[in-house]
């Protein structure tokens, strides 16, 4: 996963995700000390979304958000390597749309 203009990469790597930054000398990305670890220790291979949740391919939670009325999910990475886990609700618009 890379963010946005290209700073900052993600690399799972034992369940694990490490953040790697670009090198604008070298034209390279060299690992920092950063690292994302899940809610659980488990071997995993891959990452994915599913029901609001970040899980490994055997379903365990890796991380995820306490909400059960969400519509869509996104794991975003910002070029500050802020990692965020966003959800968004359905719900209907109720306010009022004026016309100038």
């Amino acid at each position: 996963m890379i963010s946005t203009l290209g700073y900052i990469k993600l690399v799972l790597k034992s369940c694990t995700l490490n953040l790697y930054q670009f090198n604008l000398n070298s034209q390279n990305y060299e690992p920092t000390n950063q690292k994302y670890q899940g809610r659980n220790s488990v071997p995993c291979s891959y990452l994915t979304i599913k029901n609001q949740n970040v899980v490994t391919e055997n379903g365990t939670i890796f991380f995820g958000l306490n909400s059960t009325d969400l519509v869509k999910v996104r794991l975003i990475i910002d070029d500050l390597a802020n990692l965020r886990l966003i959800g968004e609700k359905n719900e209907p618009f109720s306010g009022v749309i004026s016309y100038y």
